[in-house]
């Protein structure tokens, strides 16, 4: 799972310059580890808008439902939508790829997944998809999207938990080369059937030469799919647009963003961050562009985030803020590109 940053009090300080108001509710995905004393498993669900527990041993967990067995015999089901964490018996194997993923170490922790679903040591489906489910988040973490989309693809076709849509590996920032295979399946993901393939498709191609492809079906799905589909179609269709951005631009995305449940706005916020810097709107662009690294846990995209916040504070004057802001991309995400840009900045 992408490890929980807290950004230190400086950072946050910086935010208050701007009035933030932050009250989104945003859900996010538990990063703990848990450990393997109880054989039962522990079920954290909410229930009439209060947190709830149930011990038993899951039997299934879908779409639709999570099942389990309680001690005395009887089943129970819970609403797979009501569902916010499993504690559970894990094997060795498992824990230490997610101690990995935990310690940014995702290439480890990718290996380690892959390994688990190849031995067949799990013998759950319900955890093999969660499996699975955390080994996209440690690809697309490593910047492997047209992997982590073969394999979310994969994921979404099991009849996974509706949670595990918010691991959708799409591409929102720049630098991504789609290989030749990848772009391959791509362009065929454009005519599927399904609406999930070809907004990954269209994502993994936006930035080579089918981005006019592309940006047609995320247009075009954008006014025929249901959301979050649509809505985070919508956005990805101005990723081409935001050299050019126009004030339009910024009204559909924030329209967009308003669209969508808050645990998918990391990477459209991203978005408005770089349509308002293209706009010279450098304190809105800071803004909403410090969103991600405070709300989100996608550590690619907060480190991208961070680099625009530290920009736009830096074009808008406020120099000390901007470094600051660079600080804590260096401290919190050091082997990543931004950081690398950050440093040079900083020696400027």
């Amino acid at each position: 799972m992408y490890p929980k940053k807290r950004l230190n009090k400086t950072v946050r300080t910086v935010i208050t310059l701007f009035a933030i108001v932050l009250a989104t509710g945003a859900l996010t995905q538990s990063a703990t580890v848990w450990g393997d004393t109880q054989n039962l498993d522990t079920i954290h669900y909410t229930d009439r808008g209060r947190m709830r527990e149930m011990r038993g041993t899951v039997e299934k967990f879908n779409r639709r439902e999570l099942q389990i067995l309680l001690a005395g015999g009887q089943r129970r089901s819970i609403d797979a939508k009501k569902v916010v964490e499993i504690e559970t018996l894990r094997t060795p194997r498992h824990r230490a790829a997610r101690l990995a993923a935990a310690n940014q170490q995702y290439a480890k922790a990718s290996s380690g997944y892959f390994r688990l679903l190849e031995n067949g040591s799990e013998d759950r489906d319900w955890v093999q998809r969660e499996i699975r489910y955390e080994l996209v988040l440690a690809l697309a973490a490593e910047g492997k999207y047209g992997l982590a989309a073969r394999e979310f693809s994969k994921l979404w076709a099991s009849d996974c938990p509706p949670s595990y849509f918010s691991a959708i590996p799409l591409v929102w920032t720049g630098g991504f080369v789609c290989s030749p295979r990848n772009e391959t399946i791509a362009e065929g993901w454009l005519r599927s059937q399904s609406n999930v393939e070809r907004l990954m498709g269209a994502s993994l191609l936006i930035g080579s030469g089918k981005t006019e492809d592309a940006t047609k079906t995320v247009r075009g799905m954008a006014q025929t799919a249901t959301n979050p589909v649509a809505a985070l179609a919508l956005c990805q269709s101005l990723r081409p647009r935001v050299p050019k951005a126009t004030e339009e631009d910024i009204q559909i995305c924030r329209q967009a963003i308003d669209r969508l449940d808050p645990t998918f706005r990391d990477g459209p916020y991203y978005i408005l961050g770089r349509l308002y810097a293209a706009k010279g709107e450098h304190q809105k662009a800071a803004v909403a562009a410090m969103h991600v690294p405070i709300l989100y846990q996608d550590p690619r995209l907060a480190a991208e985030s961070l680099l625009t916040a530290g920009k736009s504070m830096i074009k808008s004057g406020l120099i000390q803020d901007g470094h600051r802001i660079y600080e804590e991309l260096i401290s919190s995400y050091p082997q990543s590109k931004a950081a690398e840009e950050a440093r040079r900045e900083m020696k400027r």
